[in-house]
């Protein structure tokens, strides 16, 4: 019978997302809003009392809530560049988002000599990482979601909207305003997303093998023309194998 020993919790920008694992095999995940997190929300009845809790997290404050009102007495592992557990190439390990070294290290511990990470969020980062080097650095880009946020924030009209998760439309020309900016991101992402890896491969040794592209996180279906290996729970399962051997030896 499967038995929860340990709970991984990602705390993004945008969502909080909590896996409950068996050792390394993940039984269940959650996912929380992070500003209804900050909020108070119903969050701890979910999760599992007096198991260690290895965490990443981007949102101070939410971080802090989650410190105070876990059970006395829990142990936390808080991932960092120090503990992750891979090599690091990279001149400034501290500037590194936990988040992107939890998926750094699942890419690592994979069959892959060469892979390309790219989680999408609020911001959509691509990680570099190769068996000889480990965590090699990476790029930094907007999510779809901000680039509609960033036309509502900063133009006196455009209203504030949110993309949709199941994009169906064939259009290729808005019918409204609304349908403009959508577009504007259905047209444009995918071109954002694979320019930036075909530059990434670009600067590596000829005759490097090809990469492995691991996608985190939503936007599948705007990347659905590249050859993604779909991982939506890479984070939490970085998270699960660097902090094993902290709490099992």
């Amino acid at each position: 019978m499967t038995t929860a020993n340990h709970v991984c919790i990602d705390i993004g920008n945008t969502n909080i997302h909590v896996g409950i694992f068996d050792d390394l095999k993940l039984i269940e995940s959650l996912h929380f809003s992070t500003s209804k997190f900050l909020l108070g929300c119903s969050f701890f009845q979910y999760i599992p009392q007096k198991l260690p809790v290895s965490y990443c997290s981007v949102v101070p404050a939410a971080e802090s809530i989650l410190l105070k009102e876990m059970p006395k007495g829990t142990s936390f592992f808080r991932l960092n560049f120090s503990n992750c557990g891979i090599p690091i190439s990279y001149p400034n390990p501290d500037e590194i988002g936990p988040d992107r070294l939890a998926n750094s290290i699942s890419a690592f511990v994979s069959s892959s000599i060469f892979s390309i990470v790219v989680d999408v969020g609020t911001a959509t980062t691509f990680d570099i990482v190769n068996k000889d080097e480990g965590y090699k650095g990476g790029v930094i880009a907007p999510g779809p979601q901000g680039y509609l946020d960033f036309l509502h924030q900063n133009t006196a009209l455009l209203p504030e909207i949110s993309f949709p998760e199941n994009l169906t439309t064939q259009d290729k020309i808005g019918k409204s305003t609304k349908e403009a900016m959508i577009l504007g991101v259905q047209l444009g992402y995918h071109s954002m997303v694979s320019g930036i890896i075909d530059s990434i491969i670009e600067d590596f040794p000829q005759g490097a093998p090809p990469p492995t592209l691991f996608l985190v996180g939503g936007a599948s279906t705007l990347l659905k023309s590249l050859s993604f290996e779909i991982r939506p729970n890479f984070t939490l399962e970085g998270l699960a194998i660097a902090s094993r051997k902290f709490f099992v030896g």
